[in-house]
């Protein structure tokens, strides 16, 4: 089967700088991937180049077959989910309201959305009795990313992307969402395009790893196949799965 993303020899430039280069990568539907690297290292570049919040000045980015320069922007965002930090939640929105904008604007019949905001709700643990009618500063920071990912699977997309979407949590709760995520997956079968510059969170989420260094694939493929990469940058990052002993201070 083709790639549902695709990324041939794909280039951005931003503010009159590479901000990724030559990148080629094939994900393949119902995968993980996650984009690996640094601050500034070009993942969530590479991330928004495949929703067209950022275009590509070289190459291509392919999307469920298509150019993604070739979809209409608007079809483009609303076929993919996209979760960010906090969730990203309209505060002046109940949480009910949110989760079921995209499917409204699309369409759908009332008793549908309601139907699908309720289901939604239940899968990420949140009483929909209980949280439907709250408002986004009524929530936890869990809570909220919760709701942020319902909304991001509303309209039943096949491509998930996240952008660093538990970076601000706890690491309870940071864990607590890591899980949710796995099991949604294993449900849906949605393919998983994650940001991180966390490798312990990309060896828990990642069946792929694309790991990303001044702008550039440094490596990629499965976790091992990464970790056995000889390239400086793949080796500092797994350096931190096995640290060295601590030097005793004299």
């Amino acid at each position: 089967m083709p790639p549902i993303i695709e990324f041939a020899h794909a280039g951005v430039r931003r503010e009159g700088r590479a901000a990724l280069t030559d990148l080629n990568l094939q994900i393949g539907d119902g995968e993980r991937w996650v984009l690996l690297g640094r601050s500034g290292a070009g993942k969530s570049t590479a991330l928004k180049a495949i929703n067209r919040m950022v275009e590509t000045s070289a190459g291509e980015v392919r999307c469920q077959g298509r150019r993604v320069l070739d979809w209409d922007p608007i079809q483009l965002r609303r076929s993919l989910g996209y979760v960010i930090q906090e969730g990203g939640l309209f505060p002046h929105f109940s949480v009910a309201r949110n989760i079921g904008l995209l499917p409204r604007l699309l369409g759908w019949p009332e008793d549908d959305t309601r139907k699908r905001v309720a289901e939604l709700l239940e899968a990420m643990g949140l009483e929909p009795a209980r949280y439907a009618a709250r408002f986004p500063h009524q929530l936890s920071g869990g809570e909220r990313q919760r709701v942020g990912v319902a909304r991001a699977l509303a309209a039943r997309p096949r491509v998930l992307l996240l952008d660093e979407p538990f970076g601000a949590l706890d690491p309870i709760t940071r864990e607590e969402m890591q899980t949710l995520l796995l099991r949604l997956q294993a449900e849906t079968g949605i393919t998983l395009v994650l940001v991180t510059h966390d490798l312990q969170e990309a060896l828990r989420l990642g069946t792929r790893l694309a790991l990303l260094h001044g702008g550039r694939l440094a490596a990629s493929g499965t976790p091992a196949e990464v970790a056995a990469s000889q390239h400086p940058e793949a080796r500092a990052y797994f350096r931190l799965a096995h640290p060295q002993p601590a030097c005793p201070l004299s």
